[in-house]
């Protein structure tokens, strides 16, 4: 079930789209947002919500500020298995320009997953109880994950701890052009 879906093609993009003060509670998407651009995400809140947000196809130059993601379900094993807070492309084509600031991930498994995008800034969030990652920037066969910038951002695991706090990794060969000009800087 998603609670609201914004469903956009790369050629008819939805864009200047405002959420603001929403309450979402018990979805497995919060918000998922097909081709999306321009659009702001603000104070928005998802408790017990598997997928907080998620970003496909072409989106460009959205902003995601002061939101609260939480799966808070620790009864499974490993706690909020394949859950992410918010999830920025889906490796088919590059989503673009999306910064995430200010924002608090609890209790999923992988806090921001950047899959296949570039120039995504995400700054001074809050990450905890993760399960597997905190931040994950993965390339893939046809799209790369470029000129990312993750900074100052608190990153804590949940239980006997996750794999890694950021986590980059590269399906292109070594030396393709993939996964470079990231910034990682100032986490805890």
């Amino acid at each position: 079930y998603t609670a609201i879906r914004n469903n956009g093609t790369t050629a008819n993009q939805n864009s200047y789209h405002t959420y603001r003060d929403i309450f979402i509670d018990g979805f497995e998407f919060g918000f998922d947002c097909n081709a999306v651009s321009s659009s702001s995400f603000i104070n928005c809140q998802a408790a017990y919500t598997h997928k907080g947000i998620t970003f496909s196809l072409q989106c460009l130059n959205n902003a995601v500020s002061q939101c609260t993601l939480a799966e808070m379900d620790t009864s499974a094993t490993p706690p909020a298995a394949n859950g992410y807070g918010i999830k920025v492309g889906d490796g088919t084509i590059n989503c673009e320009g999306t910064q995430i600031d200010s924002c608090t991930i609890y209790g999923v498994a992988r806090g921001l997953w950047v899959h296949g995008s570039i120039d995504v800034l995400a700054s001074k969030n809050i990450l905890d109880a993760i399960a597997e990652f905190g931040v994950i920037a993965d390339s893939t066969g046809s799209a790369g994950s470029v000129n990312n910038n993750f900074s100052d951002n608190y990153i804590g695991v949940a239980g006997s701890g996750g794999s890694a706090g950021v986590y980059l990794v590269n399906a292109f060969a070594g030396t393709d052009s993939q996964n470079n000009g990231t910034i990682v800087r100032g986490n805890e």
